[in-house]
């Protein structure tokens, strides 16, 4: 996907979506692309007010008969509610790292480790 398809779907999204929670529209600031390939993409919006993330997809399609212009469609869900003590901060990103950097074994292995230690 090319830039300038990526900023008019940037353009649409801050038109059309708003926060599912608040309302609240989007900022550039607020969208953060996580995968671009071909004439589809996959955006994060983290809403500035109530901090509700949803992903959203997007693609450009051929433009309808008569039309010169490019049709984009979007699609946003809800990420799962995160309530306060659910919230994954850096620290935790960090120690699994530090967990699997030297880990040998399969995941089975290590999820059963996980259920003996709760």
């Amino acid at each position: 996907m090319d830039f300038n398809a990526l900023r008019a779907i940037i353009k649409n999204i801050r038109s059309q979506v708003t926060c599912p929670h608040c309302e609240n529209s989007y900022a550039n600031e607020d969208l953060s692309v996580v995968s671009a390939i071909d004439n589809r993409c996959v955006l994060l919006a983290q809403c500035n007010h109530c901090s509700t993330p949803i992903l959203i997809t997007a693609a450009i399609n051929e433009p309808l008969k008569g039309s010169n212009k490019a049709r984009i469609v979007t699609e946003k869900r809800l990420l799962e509610e995160v309530r306060d003590e659910e919230v994954i901060t850096p620290d935790d990103v960090l120690k699994i790292h530090e967990l699997l950097k030297d880990y040998k074994g399969d995941l089975e292995q290590l999820f059963k480790g996980a259920d003996k230690k709760e």
